[in-house]
Formats: C-alpha cells, sequence, structure tokens
C-alpha cells in the first residue's frame, strides 16, 4: 500500500513546485 503513498506524495510536491 507504499504506492498510494507515493503517489499522493508525488502529487503534493508537484503542486507545491507549481
Amino acid at each position: 500500500m507504499l504506492q498510494s503513498y507515493v503517489v499522493v506524495l508525488s502529487a503534493l510536491l508537484v503542486n507545491k513546485e507549481v
């Protein structure tokens, strides 16, 4: 279930960078 966490973290990082 770590994959879900990685996806969420990636999305958050992308949103913060934008």
